[in-house]
């Protein structure tokens, strides 16, 4: 009886093992304790965890223009933050995600282009920048004692050739140039609306004035919920990047 006993307590065990690995995607599964171990499908769970902080994080959007780059972020707080901020005279960055960890990434991205310009005598590029952001982000994904960073970051900004770009930085380290894009909350309508209508934004103004209407309607639509309380106001903050003038907050 003792063994029958052992056996039946050993297979009971090895059964609750299985539920764990190979059951639903929850926080009972043991690969979700660990910051930098794949689980058996290949997927590092915690990273999944740091996009959905992504996903519900206060949006951002950006597009590159003929003459610049246009930024704007929205937040939500009876007091607006400041959420784009500049990196060169010419670049900034903005995101989506946990504050705590943008702020974070923009005190290295500071710090990436005052190395730069000492090391080579002149400003860091946008494309330069980027790469050198989703290398430490990436580092977060695989390194003990460490955990994803939880939150995208858009880098956006006009070099010294006159020559506008935009990169987004998500929580796994992936790096990638867009013509324009957003991250964050309501992010598949915002990247939809723009799909639709940057072909009419030849200039920074337009997208300005695309941001103040159509697509501030999108993103504002994302917060509104019929239990929202009154005080709760959609602050946007909207930045434009030209060779000429440099950064320049417009709203």
């Amino acid at each position: 009886m003792a063994v029958c006993g052992r056996l039946v307590l050993l297979a009971a065990a090895g059964e609750a093992a299985v539920s764990l690995t190979t059951g639903s995607r929850s926080s009972t599964s043991p690969y979700s304790l660990s910051l930098t171990t794949f689980d058996p499908s290949g997927r590092l769970e915690q990273l999944e965890f740091a996009m959905r902080s992504v996903d519900r994080g206060p949006a951002a959007a950006a597009m590159v223009c003929g003459d610049g780059v246009v930024v704007a972020k929205w937040s939500t707080g009876s007091v607006p933050s400041i959420h784009v901020c500049r990196v060169t005279e010419t670049i900034a960055v903005t995101y989506a995600g946990s504050e705590a960890d943008f702020g974070f990434l923009r005190r290295k991205c500071a710090q990436a282009a005052v190395d730069h310009a000492r090391l080579y005598g002149t400003e860091i590029g946008v494309a330069g920048l980027a790469d050198d952001l989703s290398s430490l982000v990436q580092e977060y994904t695989q390194t003990a004692g460490l955990r994803p960073l939880g939150c995208a970051v858009l880098i956006a900004g006009v070099d010294d050739d006159g020559r506008s770009e935009l990169f987004v930085v998500d929580p796994s380290g992936w790096v990638a140039p867009w013509r324009a894009t957003a991250v964050g909350n309501h992010a598949a309508q915002l990247q939809e609306t723009l799909a639709k209508h940057m072909h009419r934004l030849s200039t920074v103004d337009d997208a300005r004035t695309f941001i103040e209407t159509d697509l501030d309607a999108v993103a504002v639509a994302g917060y509104r919920r019929p239990d929202d309380d009154d005080d709760r106001v959609v602050h946007r903050t909207v930045v434009l990047i030209t060779a000429d003038q440099g950064i320049v907050v417009s709203s």
